[in-house]
């Protein structure tokens, strides 16, 4: 269902497969937001939260290096020092086939590695996005072989 939503993840290099490298970094992640910059300087603040847990993580050095090299709006919002702690909210999506989906999120942490989360995306049953994402499901699955 993320590749029916978001991208095929088959085509990111394993290294790339993280949620905000991806809002930062791939186009058509990118234009899904209908408020990128917030859904951005979220991840960028949350990223801030997870670099004082870690500091020496060296893959979260690395993303944060290469963000700060590649995008202009990273390299800003990541000296503004902001931390926050999100675990459920709200957004909109602007899907190219599917239209607007409004999903409700959830980010769970890991007991066994605090280093992993996993972030789930759910809609109301019945709701026009729980419909458009049943399409999808079932688009992407007839285009899957």
């Amino acid at each position: 269902m993320a590749a029916a939503v978001y991208v095929d993840f088959s085509t990111i290099p394993p290294g790339q497969r993280n949620y905000v490298h991806l809002v930062f970094t791939h186009p058509g992640v990118r234009a899904l937001y209908a408020d990128w910059d917030a859904v951005a300087r979220t991840c960028v603040a949350t990223l801030r939260r997870s670099a004082a847990q870690n500091p020496d993580d060296p893959r979260l050095l690395a993303l944060v290096d290469e963000l700060r090299t590649r995008d202009d709006r990273f390299r800003t919002w990541w000296g503004v020092h902001e931390v926050v702690n999100f675990s459920r909210g709200t957004t909109i999506l602007r899907h190219p086939v599917a239209g607007e989906l409004t999903l409700d999120w959830d980010i769970f942490a890991s007991d066994a590695d605090p280093g992993q989360r996993l972030m789930t995306m759910t809609a109301p049953p019945h709701s026009p996005t729980h419909q458009a994402l049943q399409f999808l499901s079932s688009w992407n699955n007839s285009t899957v072989q």
